[in-house]
């Protein structure tokens, strides 16, 4: 698939679930305590994004998240500098976490 498809493609996906109100900023960090699944899930409920299957993008130098979400059942791990068109269009929810506002922004403006 070339370059400007891809594009047009991610950008169909992200408007399709912004419309659906797919879209969620996760306001959790464990890079300082280190990797935890039980509060990664624990913070993923309280958001009641248990039950739904997740995009979750996270920077790839991020272990102590990545970590702590990769193991959680229905929980995809995506990082900023790939996207993946298989599954952000197989999720219910695309996720990111607050600290990473700037990284989710600098990803999507290349796809409008």
């Amino acid at each position: 698939i070339n370059k400007k498809r891809k594009r047009l493609v991610l950008n169909n996906l992200l408007f399709s679930l912004l419309e659906k109100e797919a879209v969620c900023c996760l306001d959790f960090d464990s890079s300082d305590k280190g990797p935890n699944t039980k509060v990664a899930f624990s913070a993923l409920k309280n958001a009641k994004l248990a039950d739904k299957k997740i995009a979750m993008f996270v920077p790839f130098s991020d272990e102590a998240n990545l970590y702590s979400f990769r193991n959680i059942p229905k929980v995809d791990i995506l990082t900023f500098d790939q996207p993946n068109i298989f599954s952000l269009s197989n999720c219910h929810q695309i996720v990111f976490l607050k600290k990473d506002i700037e990284s989710f922004k600098d990803m999507v403006s290349k796809w409008i």
